[in-house]
């Protein structure tokens, strides 16, 4: 597979697009950002196709471009605070019509809500690269020998950054509910 011809290449985009700005999204935290990120990688992916030996899968590989990219966005940008409700903690005015908008039940959608931004709030604050491993295996649950090839070390590496990670969520998630 060095050489994808362009209508080939445009399948390759559309058939993995979604998950690769989904993962984006959820490490950079802002719409723009993600979407300048996933046409950075798959620019990437495009100029490396060639190079791409075989020696992981291609969803591997992509991943790898995909937390490498997002980390130097991350490390080149200060991260602003998060405001679940807005600056200052303001609600605006459409978040209630969607709210309002629920016939079902818009009590459930706002516990969801708030719980939502309450795990957005206490992701915010771990370090990106305890971001990147606990995305890779909690939400796009990918295996530890996956998460190995996109990180580029060892099994044994992951599990232990793993531990770490979820140790330090959980640090921050207890100071969050002491609030």
């Amino acid at each position: 597979m060095n050489r994808l011809p362009r209508k080939d290449f445009s399948k390759f985009v559309s058939t993995h697009a979604d998950q690769i700005y989904n993962h984006a999204y959820r490490m950079l935290r802002d719409r723009l950002e993600a979407e300048e990120a996933v046409q950075d990688i798959f620019l990437k992916v495009h100029r490396a196709l060639a190079g791409f030996r075989g020696d992981s899968e291609m969803r591997t590989w992509l991943y790898r471009i995909t937390v490498n990219t997002c980390l130097t966005r991350l490390r080149k940008k200060p991260q602003p605070h998060v405001y679940p409700d807005g600056p200052d903690g303001i609600e605006t005015e459409t978040q209630w019509d969607s709210i309002a908008a629920d016939v079902n039940n818009p009590e459930k959608l706002l516990i969801e809500k708030d719980a939502k931004n309450f795990v957005i709030k206490t992701l915010e604050q771990v370090s990106a690269e305890d971001k990147a491993i606990l995305l890779l295996f909690h939400v796009d649950e990918l295996k530890y020998e996956e998460i190995a090839g996109v990180l580029g070390i060892p099994v044994g590496t992951v599990c232990t950054r793993l531990y770490r990670a979820r140790k330090n969520l959980r640090h921050f998630w207890k100071k969050e509910l002491e609030r």
